[in-house]
């Protein structure tokens, strides 16, 4: 990834990362079902995960030949199976359309 465009892509994940902790203790403080924190908890290790492939440089990408047109991350349909968050989910589509359009 090129300079410019990996800064960009690790904010877009550090403010996803950031929302995604602040709902993970929002729905525990309100009492949340368990799978409900616990689905907060992968998300958030995931996209830490993440974010360390993306500063080395490692996620495959369209321009280097290792994945194909609009290939995406995939964050989109995991969250989506268990989220109902607008804002969330929202976030969720920035980063990933960023990562399709720019990668």
């Amino acid at each position: 990834m090129s300079g410019r465009r990996t800064a960009e892509f690790l904010l877009r994940l550090d403010g996803l990362i950031f929302m995604a902790e602040e709902k993970r203790q929002r729905a525990k403080a309100a009492g949340a079902e368990v799978w409900l924190i616990a689905s907060y908890d992968t998300l958030v290790r995931n996209l830490k995960v993440l974010r360390d492939t993306a500063s080395q440089d490692k996620l495959p990408r369209q321009s280097r030949g290792e994945t194909g047109p609009g290939a995406g991350l995939g964050i989109s349909r995991a969250v989506g199976e268990w989220c109902e968050d607008d804002e969330l989910l929202d976030k969720v589509r920035n980063v990933e359309d960023y990562f399709r359009q720019r990668f």
